[in-house]
C-alpha cells in the first residue's frame, strides 16, 4: 500500500511555548528559538533539547507547527505556515537585537 503524500494543514496554527522556570538564574548563553513541524524527524529532539536549554537557564522560545516536514519552508515558500514560521523567525531576531 502506497504513503499517502505529506501535505501542509493550511489552516494549522502552531503552538507556540514559551519555557521558562521560575527562580532559575539566567545562564549565560544567548537566548534560543526553535521552531520544528511536527512532521519533522527531529521534533522530539527538539522537544528534548528546548527542555535541557530552559532546564539549564537559557531563555529559550520553542514553536511546533502543525503539518510541516524539516526544510518546509524551502519547499513551500507560500504556504502560510513558512510566513508564519518568518514572521516568528524575524520577530526574534528584532528582540536578539534590541530592536
Amino acid at each position: 500500500m502506497e504513503n499517502p503524500p505529506l501535505r501542509a494543514d493550511p489552516d494549522a496554527r502552531p503552538a507556540p511555548v514559551l519555557l521558562r522556570i521560575p527562580g532559575h538564574k539566567p545562564c549565560p548563553l544567548p537566548p534560543a528559538f526553535i521552531a520544528v513541524g511536527t512532521l519533522d524527524l527531529f521534533c522530539m529532539s527538539c522537544l528534548n533539547y528546548t527542555a535541557r536549554l530552559t532546564c539549564a537557564g537559557v531563555n529559550t522560545e520553542f514553536h511546533i507547527i502543525p503539518g510541516v516536514f524539516h526544510g518546509f519552508d524551502l519547499l513551500m515558500p507560500d504556504s502560510p505556515q513558512t510566513t508564519l514560521y518568518n514572521q516568528l523567525r524575524i520577530a526574534q531576531i528584532k528582540r536578539m537585537l534590541g530592536e
